[in-house]
């Protein structure tokens, strides 16, 4: 437990500078969520997007393993939870104006 007081000062630090973020995150969240849900072959799981994660699950051909390999290489970060679903987290870092060209990689049958 040597580390707890690093963990506890991030925390901190996060709490006294980023909570007004969390706001723009959850924003950013949806408009990523309805993106999604107008991609073909990308549905939203759930369908209501309340935080800023957003899971995903992907139709056929493509499998989440795949896809993730193209995501990276397009600025994206997501967490593979499967065959066919994987997690989006919505940061303040991420630039809305790469979303689309992400989502489209996710989309095309690999």
């Amino acid at each position: 437990m040597r580390q707890a007081g690093i963990i506890a000062a991030a925390c901190i630090y996060a709490l006294d500078h980023n909570v007004e973020r969390l706001a723009d995150d959850h924003r950013n969240a949806q408009v990523l969520a309805q993106a999604v849900a107008d991609t073909p072959g990308l549905t939203l799981e759930p369908t209501d997007v309340d935080t800023n994660l957003v899971w995903v699950r992907i139709a056929p051909p493509s499998g989440a393993p795949r896809i993730s390999g193209p995501l990276e290489a397009a600025g994206l970060l997501v967490h593979v939870a499967g065959r066919r679903r994987f997690a989006c987290v919505r940061i303040w870092m991420c630039r809305r104006r790469k979303r689309n060209a992400r989502l489209r990689c996710c989309a095309r049958p690999s």
